[in-house]
């Protein structure tokens, strides 16, 4: 009876993590800069998104790939980022390049002064744009993101 409980335990224990996983998704990609700067990018939901349209937010490596600038990543001209057991659900990524390394989302009146953008593409000149136009649901693996600035 013992072993029956025990071999019962261990395929429902196998079951709810193969249950589990499926609710998880990666992210990944690649992002192409022309500028030189510490680059993050971010996976936001709606909360997040609202932040980093907020004059003077400051940048944090929370939920961000960050790449530190150097002459290899120069060299490059662009980085790869990834994140794994995404639950699914509603987000957007951006891209933000800190020119001037000064550690926050820089602005020129309601423009975003430096380097951004998103999986959705955008034109950056509109600086604000809407959660509605940047969002997208995430079902499944999103793979070979390209992201330009």
């Amino acid at each position: 009876m013992a072993k029956r409980l025990l071999l019962f335990l261990m395929i429902f224990a196998v079951l709810l993590s193969v249950s589990y996983a499926k609710d998880t998704c990666s992210i990944s990609g690649e992002v192409s800069f022309q500028y030189e700067g510490d680059i993050y990018v971010c996976l936001c939901d709606a909360g997040k998104w609202a932040d980093f349209q907020t004059f003077g937010h400051r940048l944090s490596q929370e939920g961000c790939h960050v790449t530190r600038w150097s002459d290899d990543v120069k060299k490059a001209g662009k980085i790869s980022f990834s994140f794994e057991n995404v639950p699914k659900g509603i987000y957007s990524i951006i891209a933000y390049q800190d020119v001037n390394n000064n550690g926050k989302v820089d602005h020129e009146g309601l423009i975003i002064d430096e380097p951004w953008q998103c999986f959705r593409e955008l034109d950056p000149a509109v600086g604000h744009s809407s959660w509605d136009r940047v969002r997208f649901e995430l079902k499944e693996d999103l793979k070979g993101i390209e992201i330009h600035m």
